[in-house]
């Protein structure tokens, strides 16, 4: 939770951000806590751990479970985020409150637009709270929709989350040789395409492999020539290579080649890089050495929360694959959900958006080799979705298909 990351930041910072208060915090042990510190920073001039430790602070035991950031704008940027989901916490809290009120029955809708008025008035002053201000903005946002700045590719996706947002970490589960990594491929050529700086974390399969997808799907050459075309074939389409090889050299792509990548790596090649997007191919086989935990779950979730930091710290956007348990396959139909990664550590928790892929060829050949369903299933900012994408396995390629309306959005 990002409260936790903050107040664990001041301990590794050795100093505090003043001025929060209890509205800022979802959690009132939170508040508590930062007071607590407050103080002790005031008398003494300094939080350090070994202080704290000497105070037996309630709490102090758990931040220890996560990554405290160390750059001053990095902690602004969680301590923003941090305010803004305590505020649609205490929105959502007051609303709830008022649809459930006695005094909503037998009355008039200009009856119910008053009291609502009348609650929203009285809740919202004890936090000297303007919310015309914001209702505003929001009208401002939905007759003027933003233009989505990290576009998917996928327009049925784009038009459900809004694009793949930077500070947001978003996580792709599916079986194996569903089309995790082209889609990933997909999603990387779309944004190359849109001037986006792109850094890929290929551990499985490494830069060549990432590569050879991408010349396959951004010039439609049938990816059976790499592994077994003849000189013939070869030589037909060697123009078009040329041409696809100049074309993929020019843009923002970087790769992050050691295949087995600490943590520490990837911070370093984001801080030197600066990509817009970082994808990572795939969660479950990152390098686990100096990661915090007892057991993999737990490695597994300290890496989610390490990501998020990432994310919110470096205004990046990124896509993590994840392998999904073999329970799956034992369903009928095979289709992937949620319970499915929550063996593994805090991964639902931390990632704000959660989607899977589900080939129903890979189980049945009799089934389109062309057709595969996009669900998404966790979405932290609005609806979730399930649609049916079009996929050519010979170029990687994945699409929309037109008119697309399949599914649901809830």
């Amino acid at each position: 939770m990002i409260e936790h990351i903050v107040l664990a930041s001041f301990i590794e910072m050795d100093k505090i951000v003043q001025g929060l208060e209890e509205k800022d915090f979802i959690m009132p042990e939170n508040w508590k806590l930062y007071q607590e510190l407050l103080s002790i920073y005031e008398k003494y001039g300094c939080i350090s751990k070994a202080l704290l430790q000497a105070k037996k602070l309630p709490g102090l035991k758990l931040l220890e479970d996560y990554n405290a950031v160390k750059e001053e704008s990095a902690l602004n940027i969680l301590i923003e985020e941090m305010r803004k989901d305590a505020w649609k916490f205490r929105v959502g809290k007051y609303f709830k409150r008022a649809s459930e009120s006695d005094v909503w029955f037998d009355q008039s809708t200009e009856e119910i637009s008053s009291v609502m008025n009348n609650f929203l008035n009285e809740e919202l002053k004890k936090y000297e709270f303007d919310i015309s201000e914001y209702l505003e903005i929001i009208m401002e946002e939905i007759m003027n929709p933003k233009k989505v700045e990290m576009p998917s590719g996928i327009i049925s996706l784009d038009n459900l989350i809004g694009g793949l947002k930077k500070g947001r970490v978003h996580l792709l589960g599916a079986r194996p040789s569903s089309g995790k990594t082209s889609l990933l491929v997909n999603v990387t050529s779309n944004l190359l395409d849109h001037g986006k700086r792109c850094l890929i974390v290929p551990i499985e399969g490494g830069p060549k492999s990432f590569l050879r997808r991408l010349i396959s799907l951004r010039g439609e050459i049938n990816n059976q020539l790499f592994e077994h075309g003849s000189e013939n074939a070869i030589a037909n389409i060697a123009e078009k290579l040329i041409r696809i090889k100049n074309n993929i050299a020019s843009l923002p792509l970087f790769f992050l080649e050691n295949t087995n990548p600490s943590l520490g790596e990837i911070k370093d090649a984001v801080r030197k890089y600066k990509p817009d997007f970082v994808g990572i191919d795939y969660l479950q086989v990152m390098n686990m050495e100096g990661v915090k935990g007892d057991n993999r779950n737990q490695q597994l979730g300290y890496i989610m929360k390490e990501l998020v930091v990432i994310s919110i710290g470096n205004d990046v956007s990124i896509l993590c694959l994840s392998q999904l348990s073999r329970a799956v396959d034992k369903r009928t139909p095979p289709i992937p959900s949620l319970q499915d990664i929550r063996d593994s550590g805090e991964i639902e928790a931390d990632a704000d958006v959660i989607g899977f892929l589900y080939y129903p060829h890979h189980y049945n050949r009799d089934e389109s080799i062309n057709d595969l369903h996009l669900i998404v299933e966790k979405h932290k900012d609005g609806p979730l979705g399930y649609f049916k994408l079009y996929f050519e396995p010979k170029y990687y390629k994945i699409a929309d298909i037109f008119g697309n309306d399949q599914g649901y959005n809830q």
